[in-house]
């Protein structure tokens, strides 16, 4: 039945810190089966339950195809942060489902987005550019009241004082951190400049006028939003890293897109698929920072995580601007922009996920 691990009867099975991978079953769960199996049906026996924590369950096969789980009667109850990879196993614990919470929360982030471009349009097009700061503002007032009133309050802490100096000591001494900062301090510096410089190298290359370029960043918008929830899942059931990886190959086919675009119909198309790769790469970087993050230091390291990014924004912008002046031309800029994605992805593949976070 269970290739790798078979339960049977009313016993408890402890399942934590463990990786159960590569099994294959004639029948039932490839990596994990539970079921009544041998115990007498009675309303007096209670069932066994396996219990899983910290674990990962991946890459099991059975007859009928992939299936990491095959429960019957019983129940597989996880206690949090555990990986399936084909999603057989149903765990919906804390920490259980990363990739999808990870692509939900960008996804409204998106949509806010495209309702503030759409509000926008108009003061644009009618050349009002004075009142989109206030425009701004009372988004800002509006949609931070569901925060003050929705969210739980905040519990009190002792009062800790941050050492940026220790925790960069914890980076360079975690060697899964280490690598992942590295590559994604070059790829999300990637990301940030296409950002920045989509809008420049759209208005003055291809002559997009003011409104075309708000109706091209609405479009991108609406693509990030659907590459957030489009791979949110298989963030889960694939894993972060091959996803992100996934995405960053998509990034090096848009650098070298935008390089050979010479219509605006060319480059529309390239930036909304660049919005594909633009919300699944900043959702799936997340869940594996949230994985590989040690257990109590989730806020100083998401806070360097931060940190990270924001300061990743200064080497792309100068590499483009240079190449821009030396080259005379924005297309060199643009394929220069791409070795980041290129660098960030060889470097990535160095990166080893341990255990989920617990």
């Amino acid at each position: 039945m269970g290739g790798g691990i078979d339960h049977r009867g009313g016993d408890d099975v402890a399942i934590v810190n463990s990786t159960i991978t590569d099994n294959h079953a004639v029948k039932g769960g490839g990596g994990l089966n539970s079921g009544q199996g041998y115990a007498p049906v009675s309303d007096k026996l209670a069932l066994g339950r396996v219990r899983l924590r910290n674990s990962i369950i991946a890459g099991n096969t059975s007859a009928a195809g992939p299936r990491n789980c095959h429960v019957k009667d019983q129940v597989i109850e996880s206690t949090g942060h555990n990986l399936d990879s084909d999603g057989s196993c149903f765990l919906t614990a804390p920490g259980d489902r990363l990739g999808t919470v990870s692509g939900l929360g960008f996804a409204i982030g998106y949509l806010g987005s495209i309702i503030g471009l759409v509000v926008a349009l108009p003061l644009v097009n009618a050349r009002q550019f004075n009142l989109l700061w206030l425009l701004v503002a009372a988004f800002f007032a509006v949609f931070s009241v569901p925060a003050f009133l929705a969210l739980p309050a905040d519990r009190p802490q002792p009062e800790k004082r941050v050492n940026l100096r220790a925790i960069v000591r914890d980076v360079i001494g975690n060697p899964p951190l280490r690598r992942f900062f590295l590559a994604y301090f070059l790829y999300f510096d990637g990301v940030e400049t296409t950002i920045v410089f989509s809008g420049i190298f759209a208005a003055t290359t291809l002559k997009f006028t003011t409104p075309e370029v708000i109706k091209l960043f609405l479009a991108v918008q609406f693509s990030a939003l659907a590459g957030a929830l489009l791979l949110a899942r298989p963030t889960d059931r694939w894993g972060a890293k091959q996803v992100i990886t996934l995405t960053l190959l998509l990034w090096v086919a848009v650098s070298i897109g935008a390089y050979f675009a010479q219509t605006k119909s060319t480059f529309f198309a390239v930036a909304v698929t660049a919005g594909l790769g633009l919300g699944s790469i900043q959702a799936a970087s997340r869940a594996l920072m949230a994985a590989l993050i040690p257990p109590g230091k989730e806020s100083e390291l998401f806070g360097f995580y931060a940190l990270c990014g924001k300061s990743s924004s200064i080497l792309g912008p100068l590499v483009f601007g240079a190449v821009s002046y030396l080259a005379g031309s924005q297309r060199a800029a643009v394929a220069a922009v791409g070795v980041f994605f290129v660098a960030g992805l060889l470097l990535l593949q160095r990166v080893r996920p341990a255990l989920p976070a617990s």
